[in-house]
């Protein structure tokens, strides 16, 4: 496979302009990059580039990259279980809201129903 063939299409420009940088800088010092495996999977890169300059011309270019997919995937879920932790406490919230509107209510449906039955005794005599 050739490198076009594996670069991740959501990191197209990424990589792109991170090649362009070497090229007119000499170095990257950090990219994160995307490539895609051949087993059709994403796998999250961090790593750096140089380009080695040959009579003033560009000649090659190393880059050297660190495999970290199990971190970005761990950092997705976080985020992910967060949000779902959020979402229950904003829950749970309404519940108690909820329990404490019921219970208030309650308490004054027992006072007009004690003075009904007041009126209704007062009523038959």
């Amino acid at each position: 496979m050739s490198l076009p063939d594996i670069i991740d299409p959501a990191c197209d420009e990424h990589c792109k302009s991170t090649f362009g940088r070497i090229l007119s800088e000499g170095a990257v010092r950090t990219s994160r990059p995307s490539f895609i495996a051949k087993d059709g999977k994403r796998v999250f890169l961090e790593g750096s580039g140089q380009c080695k300059y040959e009579e003033g011309e560009p000649g090659t270019v190393r880059c050297m990259f660190r495999d970290v997919t199990f971190r970005k995937t761990a950092e997705e879920d976080r985020a992910r279980l967060e949000a779902q932790l959020l979402q229950a406490q904003k829950m749970e919230a309404v519940g108690q809201l909820a329990g404490g509107i019921a219970h208030d209510f309650n308490n004054m449906l027992t006072a007009i129903i004690g003075y009904a039955s007041l009126l209704e005794v007062k009523t038959r005599n």
